[in-house]
Parts: structure tokens; C-alpha cells; sequence
């Protein structure tokens, strides 16, 4: 593996300042592991205006893996965070269109040593992968054939 490739936009003081004026002032603030982010420094951000949704997504957050904040009350310890250099912030918007693509060309190998170890058999070709966001976490959603499994991405670009 070369320089990782890392498709996620990193959270900036006008695009936090900005959530709050478009009223998405309701933050998941979860861990965020990924290549060339050193471990325990990284965090996903997931903007919410729905009190709901962001409930609901707190909810499938493990114990100790993140919260939700509400910029209204905490905007300060977030600027905190943001401004650290022990923390990379990172939005769950992608930095280009093409991400899936890139991420895909750019961790093949592991991927598909991941695939093959899970036991996916057969050629590359016939194998689907589609990248999807859910809960701040990038999931692989794998079909071969008739089957369908879902993964972790960084399970398998570690890999």
C-alpha cells in the first residue's frame, strides 16, 4: 500500500459555523479509525437537524465511541477539538465524486485478500462491491452470485 488515500473532508471552522446557520446543529461526534490517521486521533462528524435521526444514530454508537452535541450548548469544546493538533475532524461528506472508485482502485489488494480469506471465491469480475455510509462508518455491501454480506471497510483495507 502506498500513501493511504483518505476520502472523507476534513471539518473546517466555517463548515462547523455553517451547520449551525442551516440549523444542523445536532453533531455525532464518534471515533473514526482509517490508514495514515494515527489511532485514537481521528473523528467522524456527522451533522444532524432531526433530533430522530440523531438519536437513532447515537444509539448504535458502542460505549465510549462517540456522542451526540448539540453546537448550540457546546459549540466551544467542538472549536476545541477542532483547533487541537492531537485530533483530525472529519465530516461524513466526501471530498470528490469519484470516491468509491478511488477508494476501491486505491486498497484493491487488500480488499480482495480480505474477500478471499471470507471466502469469496472466484474471479475479481464477478464479485460487486458497493461502498455505503451508515452511521458515520463506511460499509462494504459485497454480492457474489446470490449472496450479499456486509463488511467494514477498514476491516478489509487493513487487511
Amino acid at each position: 500500500m502506498s500513501v493511504p488515500y483518505n476520502p472523507f473532508e476534513l471539518l473546517t471552522l466555517p463548515l462547523l459555523k455553517n451547520f449551525q446557520r442551516s440549523k444542523q446543529h445536532l453533531l455525532i461526534i464518534q471515533r473514526f479509525s482509517w490508514p495514515g490517521v494515527p489511532a485514537g486521533s481521528g473523528f467522524m462528524i456527522t451533522p444532524y437537524m432531526s433530533e430522530n435521526l440523531a438519536r437513532q444514530h447515537a444509539d448504535t454508537l458502542e460505549i465510549k465511541e462517540g456522542r451526540l452535541v448539540n453546537l448550540y450548548l457546546e459549540m466551544d469544546k467542538v472549536i476545541i477539538l477542532l483547533n487541537s493538533s492531537k485530533y483530525l475532524l472529519f465530516v461524513n461528506s466526501f471530498r470528490e465524486m469519484r470516491w468509491s472508485a478511488r477508494v476501491l482502485s486505491h486498497y484493491q489488494k487488500n480488499v480482495m485478500a480480505y474477500l478471499t480469506a471470507n471466502g469469496f471465491p472466484g474471479p475479481q469480475d464477478q464479485i460487486e462491491i458497493e461502498l455505503t455510509l451508515q452511521w458515520g462508518k463506511l460499509e462494504a455491501i459485497i454480492r457474489y452470485g446470490e449472496s450479499k454480506q456486509t463488511f467494514y471497510i477498514y476491516e478489509m483495507i487493513t487487511y
